[in-house]
């Protein structure tokens, strides 16, 4: 298993125990998810984050 996909679940399973509370709690549990997605794609090398924080400087 890759690592973003080991992240989204993580996020995923982090963010249920959430949607137990209620309609805001499940957009919680979708963020999570998305952060567990984000980090494990750096952290399978498929995000430069490197160039995303050189894009962010320019501006």
């Amino acid at each position: 298993m890759r690592a973003a996909h080991a992240g989204l679940l993580v996020g995923l399973a982090a963010g249920i125990v959430w949607a137990w509370l209620g309609f805001a709690a499940l957009v919680l549990t979708l963020v999570c998810g998305a952060i567990g997605w984000v980090a494990g794609l750096a952290l399978d090398g498929d995000l430069d984050l490197q160039s995303l924080i050189d894009g962010l400087r320019r501006r």
